[in-house]
């Protein structure tokens, strides 16, 4: 066997510092299902429990990877031939950010089922997280019987980098395809609140999305290039920190700035009363139906418009003024858009994510 390389810069040193950025967003994360919990009173319990779990798993993770570094740095000081050893504490480290990656996978892959309304991307979603998990269960078995680093990353190569391609396409796929569909709908969806919402959702896509996919890659690049080193461990650890990150600032990031607060309660269902007659003005639930009349009652020889539309998720056509129906937007191109309510409240489709504020 080749003799390990040992720099303290490159081991000890770099895995400080990976310890050290993942204990700041670990307080970040800790910050953010605070403000979740207290804020989304509304989420259903499946959700609140996925959340709740993910949580957990960063607590036991960063018990862990605190451990290894207090037996690296105190233990073992003055023995840097004892930084090749590898303790339990890491092996439970690497089967807990396998377990946090698949929750969070999991839930922006069925995030993709819900405004899609199309399985073959989630399935395949499903099929990469399974493979996933699996693949780290058996390194987790199998790493048990190896004391050092080199020992295991040589004999069982091809599961890690198996591991790390399957992650890897899995964060692209899924950054990808949210990407698509929300770029699809910020083109049919016109102005408005809608698209406000949209552009909300592409930039957290694009945001954190990008931000697991180039972790996942880079902690790849580190395994293959720098197997002498730390640094491989120093991303590994801080990527869980990033996922369970991504996934809060995703739920939390449904509150709206005040230019668009609004709750579901408020959102009246579509009627001649409350529809929006694009330049002719808005008929609120007080209006009657003579007011309507002489509101929008034709003067002289002038028309009204041909087409009167209004933009909303019932496909139900509603009755205006003069007989003129007003018929909602129902997609772009032939796809059936999500509701509003559901962009930027129900992210898994189960239940309303309703603030605790005035919105």
């Amino acid at each position: 066997m080749q003799p390990f390389a040992l720099d303290l810069d490159m081991s000890l040193g770099a895995y400080e510092l990976g310890v050290l950025i993942a204990y700041i967003l670990f307080g970040i994360a800790i910050m953010q299902t605070y403000v979740y919990f207290m804020r989304f009173t509304r989420d259903s319990r499946l959700l609140r429990a996925l959340v709740a779990f993910v949580g957990i798993c960063e607590v036991g993770h960063t018990l862990c990877i605190g451990d290894i570094l207090y037996r690296f740095s105190v233990v073992a000081y003055g023995q840097p031939t004892a930084l090749i050893s590898a303790p339990t504490s890491f092996i439970f480290s690497v089967l807990l950010t396998a377990i946090i990656s698949a929750c969070v996978q999991g839930f922006f892959a069925h995030r993709i089922y819900i405004y899609s309304r199309h399985l073959l991307v989630p399935s395949i979603c499903t099929v990469l997280i399974s493979l996933y998990v699996t693949s780290t269960i058996a390194a987790f078995a199998l790493s048990i019987h190896n004391v050092t680093f080199r020992g295991f990353t040589t004999q069982w190569q091809w599961l890690i980098t198996t591991s790390f391609a399957i992650g890897i396409a899995n964060d692209v796929l899924i950054t990808g395809t949210l990407m698509y569909l929300f770029a699809r709908d910020r083109e049919c969806s016109g102005s408005g609140r809608r698209q406000a919402a949209v552009n909300r959702l592409l930039k957290w896509t694009l945001e954190s999305g990008l931000l697991n996919s180039i972790f996942a890659i880079l902690k790849f690049v580190c395994f293959l290039t720098m197997k002498d080193n730390f640094i491989v461990l120093a991303v590994y650890i801080i990527e869980a920190k990033v996922n369970a990150n991504s996934l809060l600032a995703s739920l939390n990031g449904r509150h709206l700035p005040p230019s668009f607060r609004t709750s579901s309660r408020n959102l009246a269902p579509v009627s001649p009363q409350n529809v929006n007659l694009h330049g002719l003005g808005t008929l609120d639930s007080s209006t009657t139906d003579s007011d309507v009349e002489k509101r929008f009652r034709p003067t002289g020889n002038a028309a009204l418009p041909p087409v009167l539309s209004v933009s909303s998720t019932s496909t139900a056509a509603a009755a205006g003024p003069n007989g003129i129906k007003t018929t909602s937007s129902c997609g772009c191109n032939g796809h059936q858009l999500p509701s509003l309510n559901s962009i930027e409240h129900d992210p898994i489709g189960k239940g309303v994510g309703a603030n605790k504020e005035s919105m």
